[in-house]
């Protein structure tokens, strides 16, 4: 199914530009309850350079036809697309306006192509092995992106004539981490606000860190203080036995700590600065999971998750469940999240707090998983309009980051979920911090290696090393097939 961006869209638009306006002149002062006052007095002076490097080639109303899932959730494409009849808010309507600038600057026509979420892969791989040519870019779940390109579906980005990865926009850890054999055949950027809002981020209850006489813990974040140490002692002394049965648990006491398989038991790993694969000089991948601060990470992190000062919930998505309302409702101190699931706790009544995932120690850096649930960007196989597509792609892509990142997080994220400028701070670190492991998005090379700590979640068992050697042999043959397939 495809859907055009209608010209209903510039005349909604217009009545809200021209409200803006008028409520401009109406009232030029500064309002602290104002989110509009945190953007830049000049927001057209940001990457002007980098627009006039675009070139300004006009396309005869060409289609440019983006082909994505919806996984019967709109959370999957409103960040390229929505239903422009009901832009529901200032994010939205600036992914339209973005959209709407390229459309004009290029006199092109932006498409939706919807490809069956249950089985995107086998859709899309035959459309390009057909040479069908139906769209110019794919944008599949990131697990499917990676499974395609080993298939050979994809070209190689750095073919793009006008696409400049090495711009601020294009995320840098994707571009050096998802190559292999120095080909990147699947790719993310601020085009997509998911490729921020799918960071892992750290959440505490403030009336809670009160009650234990704690300060919160964004000073030691900014100083780099804030290790795993400094956070277990944290969570020891947030959990309290509420019923007085002399047993904590999750259902009628105070916890220290809950989280979700999919969030906290991956992210350990990342925060430890741990990659499941590194490369080599000639950009060939190896595992890199087994090392001495992997396994002191597992031990110390599931010997947290095994006490009664934490939950874990081993069934369902990591944004909904009872270690959501653990939380929601002031039983437990910590709990972490997806960024873009900060807004499952807009309506909490206790004022919560944001800061980074602790690191292994002083010396480390914070590291800030990038969930897979989000997609990459991918050029079929095949296509003859390399020329249109890198043009309106690095254009689509600076103009989200000037506008449509900007609106998403300082606004969307910083000014309407979170409650203290010290948390806004603290997001602008987990935005950097971002990692797009290749052995983790990758994840059908390995059965259990792309994930090497959720195993354990399910499993009961506690040693890192037996599940390593263990493995090895099998994962590393699945690694074999991958790298193959980039030669």
């Amino acid at each position: 199914m495809k859907h055009p961006f209608k010209s209903s869209v510039v005349l909604f638009l217009c009545f809200v530009m021209l409200a803006v306006a008028l409520i401009g002149c109406a009232d030029n002062g500064s309002s602290p309850n104002n989110p509009m006052d945190s953007r830049p007095v000049d927001s057209d002076a940001l990457y002007a350079e980098e627009l006039a490097a675009v070139p300004n080639t006009s396309y005869d109303g060409a289609k440019f036809i983006i082909a994505m899932s919806t996984n019967d959730n709109e959370k999957w494409i409103e960040d390229i697309f929505f239903d422009e009849d009901d832009p529901e808010t200032r994010v939205k309507e600036a992914v339209t306006l973005r959209n709407l600038e390229v459309m004009e600057s290029h006199n092109i026509v932006m498409e939706l192509m919807e490809v069956n979420g249950y089985d995107e892969n086998r859709e899309i791989y035959n459309a390009i092995m057909a040479d069908s040519e139906e769209f110019n870019m794919v944008m599949p779940h990131a697990n499917v992106s990676a499974m395609l390109a080993q298939s050979g579906c994809f070209l190689d980005w750095n073919i793009l004539p006008h696409v400049n990865l090495e711009g601020e926009y294009w995320n840098q850890d994707a571009r050096e981490s998802l190559s292999i054999n120095n080909k990147l055949f699947i790719m993310t950027g601020d085009i997509s606000y998911l490729s921020v809002g799918m960071s892992n981020v750290l959440l505490f209850n403030k009336m809670l860190m009160s009650d234990i006489q704690k300060e919160y813990p964004y000073e030691a974040a900014r100083s780099g203080e804030w290790t795993f140490e400094m956070f277990e002692s944290y969570i020891r002394e947030g959990s309290r036995d509420l019923n007085g049965d002399h047993v904590i648990d999750s259902e009628n006491d105070q916890l220290g700590y809950v989280t979700q398989m999919y969030v906290g038991p991956v992210q350990a790993f990342y925060s430890a600065g741990q990659r499941v694969l590194t490369k080599d000089e000639d950009d060939i991948p190896h595992f890199s999971l087994y090392t001495t601060v992997a396994s002191d990470t597992f031990d110390w992190y599931f010997g947290i998750l095994d006490s009664d000062y934490a939950y874990v919930q081993d069934y369902g998505n990591s944004w909904d469940g009872d270690f959501i309302s653990t939380f929601r409702n002031s039983r437990s101190l910590f709990i972490d999240v997806n960024m873009y699931d900060i807004a499952n706790l807009s309506d909490m009544n206790d004022d919560f707090g944001v800061v980074p995932w602790p690191k292994y120690d002083e010396n480390g850096e914070y590291c800030a998983n990038v969930d897979a649930g989000l997609h990459m960007m991918c050029i079929p196989l095949g296509s003859d309009t390399l020329e249109m597509t890198s043009v309106i792609l690095e254009h689509l892509c600076i103009l989200g980051a000037r506008d449509v990142i900007k609106e998403y997080f300082e606004i969307a994220i910083q000014n309407r979920y979170t409650r203290d400028p010290e948390s806004i701070e603290m997001l602008g670190i987990i935005k950097s911090a971002g990692v797009f492991d290749l052995g983790y998005y990758n994840s059908y090379y390995s059965e259990v290696f792309h994930v090497p700590y959720l195993t354990f979640v399910h499993s009961g068992a506690r040693n890192y090393s037996s599940f390593y050697y263990g493995n090895i042999d099998a994962e590393q043959e699945g690694l074999d097939s991958l790298i193959e397939s980039y030669q």
